[in-house]
């Protein structure tokens, strides 16, 4: 979404995916709301949430839900999360051990951005032939 305010940079978006086995997803962006990372999968017997899914300033509370009611919920602590990222790239470069994120994920991340940007300019939903072995 572009308005006045945002001008040429996009201040909102939303994307519905659907892999290949007919998982369904959907991403909402905004630049403009406060912030707020929720992470919820659904399935055929409940639901995994949690509203700051991807935070390091607050503990992370993940809940789990089935038939609408709460089952468990946990807190887990990810104040370390960039220092274990940085870390991991570390790692990768003084000694080649695996990176938990390689630049292939990115590049992933990215051809997944293009084509919805490409769908909307169409008008319609474009199929990506396997991005994981681009």
């Amino acid at each position: 979404m572009r308005d006045e305010k945002s001008g040429d940079v996009d201040a909102a978006g939303i994307l519905i995916l659907e892999f290949s086995r007919g998982t369904l997803a959907t991403v909402s962006v905004s630049m403009r709301a406060e912030y707020f990372t929720q992470v919820s999968l659904a399935g055929e017997k409940g639901v995994i949430s949690s509203d700051y899914g991807i935070t390091v300033d607050t503990p992370l509370r993940v809940d789990v839900l089935s038939g609408g009611k709460s089952v468990e919920s946990r807190e887990f602590i990810n104040c370390d999360a960039y220092s274990r990222m940085l870390d991991g790239f570390s790692g990768w470069v003084e000694h080649g051990t695996d990176f938990s994120a390689p630049g292939e994920e990115g590049w992933r991340n990215q051809i997944v951005v293009d084509t919805a940007y490409a769908s909307a300019e169409k008008g319609q939903a474009i199929t990506i032939q396997n991005a994981a072995a681009k």
